[in-house]
């Protein structure tokens, strides 16, 4: 009967699950076998790592498949690209493989290009297979699915990640195994039937609370809300950046359904008032709200010494001291998350200053591992390679250039309103 657990059959693990972290693993490896076509579903990039370790351990040493052309050239490249001790070389050797979104495009593709070869037995991946990774596979195993950290997976990613077992015209048939179901505390929402899930914009989010979006605007869009409520500071600096063009909020169709338009025009427009922060900048930066551009005009205006700020080219050895003391200025103002000690801003303006001068990610990898292992840092090597790794995505190649393009704007600005000031006069 649909929806209701039937008992099929009953199998032995192939080693002792000692902790529930292992269950999921070798579930997977004792049912896969020595088989192509397995993915395994983790909620982290670390807890990837991990399932690979124990599958790798699982299948034994009679799984080893290290002579496989297609599988030295890609622990080559791994090596290459990344580092000796990064796990996935060795997992290579018994055709085992992890997939998340901060390792190198160049290394996932790799995979993903072997792994639809059927030279890969098992592919660990996380949340990236619902983010346009197409990998149609023959068996999905997933145990208490979540989207990263502490992020109920809603049954809509569910049915879409379990899509990829068994596609049309590639796998005929896949299945999909679900782990510890009866276990309490484990899954948020056990899949016992497909349904049809709502499409959803981000905007919605916002303007199903338009109460509360609306008490955001007129409080001037604080960060401590925005970093509460992810949807509000995109949603209000879109709509802001669309008033700032001089067009009206009636011409987006997706607020169409918004029951008050005009009080939420008012708001926006109320807000803008104060604003002298150019509308090019705005509309430049429109995923910024232009009340934290403007509060960071305000602080350098009140500045005496604006050119401690200007970015140098970055073979310039004034290059990471400017860096390191702009992202502060970035947290506290633009809501960057850039960190909270001297230490991560050091950190981070000499990793921008190395990755934006060219040199490799293996060389900025081997970098930090000799660093840690010299100053006595207890942090374990996959550890240090994750962060590193973790960094160069989300800190040099995304939140980097998205703020520090809007602090220089916002800076050019600050130093040229003395000029504009005196010149009027």
């Amino acid at each position: 009967m649909v929806g209701q657990p039937t008992q099929v059959g009953m199998f032995t693990l192939l080693a002792r699950a000692e902790t529930q972290g292992k269950r999921l693993p070798l579930v997977a490896a004792t049912l896969g076998g020595t088989t192509a076509g397995n993915v395994v579903y983790a909620n982290t990039a670390a807890e990837a790592e991990k399932f690979g370790e124990v599958i790798f351990d699982a299948l034994g040493e009679a799984a080893d498949m290290s002579d496989d052309p297609a599988i030295a050239d890609l622990i080559e490249l791994v090596e290459n690209t990344i580092h000796r001790s990064y796990r996935l070389r060795k997992q290579l050797q018994r055709g085992v493989a992890f997939h998340y979104g901060n390792m190198p495009l160049l290394v996932r593709q790799a995979i993903e290009t072997l792994f639809r070869e059927e030279k890969l037995r098992y592919l660990v991946c996380t949340s990236t297979l619902l983010e346009g990774v197409n990998l149609p596979c023959k068996n999905l195993y997933v145990r208490a699915p979540r989207r990263g950290t502490g992020n109920p997976m809603t049954a809509g990613d569910f049915w879409n990640l379990a899509g990829r077992a068994g596609q049309w015209g590639i796998e005929f048939q896949g299945n999909i195994v679900c782990v510890d179901t009866t276990k309490a505390n484990t899954w948020v929402n056990v899949p016992t039937r497909r349904e049809r899930q709502p499409i959803t914009r981000a905007t919605d989010k916002a303007l199903a609370s338009m109460g509360e979006f609306l008490n955001y605007i007129a409080a001037g869009t604080p960060l401590s809300i925005a970093r509460e409520n992810r949807s509000f500071e995109p949603t209000y600096s879109y709509i802001a950046s669309w008033i700032a063009r001089g067009r009206p909020l009636s011409e987006l169709s997706w607020l169409g359904e918004v029951d008050d338009l005009p009080s939420l025009t008012v708001a926006v427009e109320r807000s803008l008032e104060s604003v002298t922060v150019s509308a090019d900048s705005r509309t430049k930066h429109a995923g910024i709200s232009p009340l934290s551009m403007q509060r960071l005009a305000d602080h350098l205006r009140a500045d005496p010494d604006l050119a401690q700020y200007v970015i140098p080219l970055p073979e310039s050895d004034q290059f990471v001291p400017t860096i390191r003391r702009i992202l502060p200025k970035i947290d506290t103002f633009l809501g960057g998350k850039f960190g909270a000690h001297e230490g991560r801003h050091f950190q981070l303006a000499i990793l921008i200053s190395r990755w934006v001068q060219g040199q490799p990610l293996s060389y900025l990898i081997s970098d930090r591992v000799n660093y840690f292992r010299s100053s006595g840092r207890d942090d374990s090597t996959p550890n240090v390679i994750r962060s590193v790794m973790a960094d160069i995505e989300e800190m040099v190649r995304f939140q980097a250039p998205l703020y520090l393009t809007c602090f220089r704007d916002v800076l050019q600005e600050a130093l040229r309103a003395p000029f504009a000031a005196v010149t009027s006069a």
